[in-house]
């Protein structure tokens, strides 16, 4: 391909059946070799950077707006297409070879060219950075949308670079164009006042530049603030509703316990009316669950599972801790305005939360020459207005193979249990509003 493109440009640039011209001369002056091996030369790094561009692109598109695997081998043939396209509409309006009319082009030509390669990319990139700035107006999903417009204001850049005015300063050399024109044009266009800025006489010369980088700006908000309100392009959150279970949970040990709340998480994802943008970004609500397992399987306190139709969705995991969901709404269900719920499953830590676990008597003795007793008493409070369940709280260690244990509540005799393990625990003990228990452990062990 690099030859081919060469080649072409050989045939574009040169080749003319005017035998007085210059470029016929330097046509005539090369055999289809060398003009193959020359064109190979030209070629090659015109599609090397070319390519790394539009590979950027191919990439945002895939991941951000099409949601599939990029396929970065279309690179090099959007790059050959693009430039060959490029020299055979520049081959007709030179009307001849290009190397013989591209300087009485580039005269007629350049305040058009000023407008494409330097305001336009200009006032896009100004374009960019107030819709990125102006993400927080998607609320709970801003994050994801914000993401998604830094990227592609990373990505304008080096594609603009490598893909844009790379091959477009490679050609104008080409074609004779001074070095020093090249320069003035980006540099010292009337309507980019670059060199201006830094003259203090020139000042009201700045004056319509800013006032059309304040519409860009403003254009640009209003984007943001018309995407969101009217549900334009990008996928967004229509409301969350929030169910907190009846009973509190208490889980750790007599010494560092915590309360939690079970909670329920119904975010409802609204399809827009032009699904752009179709992922969105859901970030963990619990300040307690950051460990994702899927809906059906055990679920721990420290777990949370989610559910959803109509979507695929994926657990986004930070140095070992869930942050956050991706959801992929399905495209057979790509209705416009459509809604589809995620569901989430998880604990939150409640702070102040008045229950409370005090040790009030611990005490190790022989009841006779082979067996060793230890009595621990605990005291649990509850004077919230919902019951707590202390699921799996920690009482002691008993570094014994065997352990019979007597559960004893308020005096009575409540359970018993032989272990092989050497931890005692208060397993799924209910406690309703407004109650105070007591609980005594007896553990019989063997003396060593």
């Amino acid at each position: 391909m690099s030859a081919i493109l060469g080649y072409l440009t050989w045939i574009l640039f040169f080749y003319t059946s005017k035998r007085d011209s210059q470029a016929r001369r330097h046509w005539t002056g090369f055999d289809w070799g060398d003009r193959l091996l020359m064109g190979f030369l030209l070629g090659a790094p015109l599609l090397l950077f070319s390519s790394f561009g539009v590979a950027l692109m191919i990439g945002f598109v895939y991941q951000k707006v099409l949601i599939e695997i990029p396929d970065y081998t279309q690179a090099w043939f959007w790059s050959w297409l693009f430039i060959i396209a490029l020299l055979s509409v520049w081959r007709m309006a030179c009307h001849g070879p290009i190397h013989d009319h591209g300087t009485r082009w580039w005269k007629e030509s350049s305040r058009r060219l000023r407008l494409i390669l330097v305001c336009v990319p200009f006032y896009l990139f100004l374009l960019l950075f107030a819709i990125a700035l102006s993400s927080p107006i998607y609320g709970p999903v801003s994050d994801s949308v914000g993401i998604v417009w830094v990227n592609l204001l990373v990505v304008v850049p080096f594609f603009l670079s490598f893909s844009v005015y790379f091959p477009f300063s490679v050609l104008m050399l080409l074609a004779g164009i001074p070095t020093e024109w090249i320069i003035r044009l980006i540099f010292k266009g009337e309507s980019f006042h670059i060199m201006r800025f830094l003259s203090s006489r020139s000042l009201r010369n700045l004056l319509p530049v800013a006032q059309r980088a304040f519409l860009v700006a403003l254009v640009g908000f209003s984007f943001v603030l018309a995407d969101r309100s009217f549900c334009l392009f990008t996928t967004s959150l229509s409301h969350m509703e929030l169910d907190s279970h009846e009973d509190f949970v208490v889980v750790g040990s007599t010494r560092s316990y915590e309360v939690l709340q079970p909670t329920t998480a119904t975010y409802w994802i609204r399809i827009p009316r032009f699904p752009v943008f179709r992922n969105v970004t859901i970030s963990n609500p619990s300040n307690y669950s950051f460990h994702f397992v899927k809906e059906g399987t055990y679920s721990g306190v420290r777990q949370i599972t989610a559910d959803t139709r109509n979507a695929t969705y994926e657990a986004l995991i930070t140095k070992g801790r869930l942050s956050a969901f991706n959801i992929v709404p399905n495209k057979h269900e790509m209705r416009p305005l459509a809604v589809i719920p995620l569901v989430l499953n998880f604990n939150d830590k409640v702070a102040n939360a008045k229950i409370s676990i005090k040790v009030i008597n611990d005490t190790t003795y022989r009841t006779d020459a082979l067996t060793e007793r230890k009595e621990i008493t605990i005291q649990v409070v509850n004077n919230e207005n919902k019951s707590a369940t202390f699921r799996e709280i920690h009482v002691s260690t008993i570094q014994r193979q065997k352990l019979e244990v007597f559960m004893y509540v308020d005096s009575k005799f409540s359970d018993k249990w032989v272990q092989n393990h050497p931890y005692v625990r208060l397993f799924y003990f209910h406690c309703d509003p407004g109650k105070t228990y007591t609980i005594t452990f007896v553990i019989d062990y063997a003396v060593e």
